[in-house]
């Protein structure tokens, strides 16, 4: 997903990709990246967030004691 804000009027607008938040407003999605990359405003006015997704793995262990009373 891509997140675009515009700092003129404060508006956000999120796009399913970054080639359609380009087509939106008119530029190229290489500019868009560019401008993400180096953190940089895309005509002085909209700030472009890239959101991904980050997959993890849980393990999870099951520890079993064998627990034996002593006798002494």
């Amino acid at each position: 997903k891509t997140i675009l804000i515009n700092k003129k009027d404060n508006s956000i607008k999120q796009y399913p990709s970054i080639r359609s938040a380009a087509k939106d407003i008119n530029a190229t999605h290489g500019s868009l990246i560019y401008c993400m990359e180096n953190n940089l405003l895309f005509k002085n006015t909209y700030l472009i967030i890239k959101l991904i997704k980050i997959k993890y793995a849980t393990a999870q262990y099951s520890y079993l004691y064998n627990v034996k009373s002593r006798q002494v």
